[in-house]
């Protein structure tokens, strides 16, 4: 993943912002040259064509987020 970007995306379910914020610390920390971004939906549980467009086209991958 070194020099690569990968979009954390926080799913908006209760904590995941919190855990997303902590995923991207670590990742800073013990991945420093990969490229990190914490990026939202517009709603939960609801599909967000821009979004995944956006995803598609800067990220060469994402993680999906949910909290507990």
């Amino acid at each position: 993943l070194d020099d690569r970007t990968v979009y954390l995306v926080d799913c908006l379910f209760d904590n995941s912002e919190l855990f997303m914020e902590q995923l991207q610390a670590w990742l800073a920390e013990h991945m420093p040259r990969v490229k990190t971004a914490i990026v939202k939906p517009r709603e939960s549980w609801e599909d967000d064509p821009e979004l995944r467009k956006r995803i598609e086209q800067e990220a060469d991958a994402a993680i999906l987020g949910v909290g507990l």
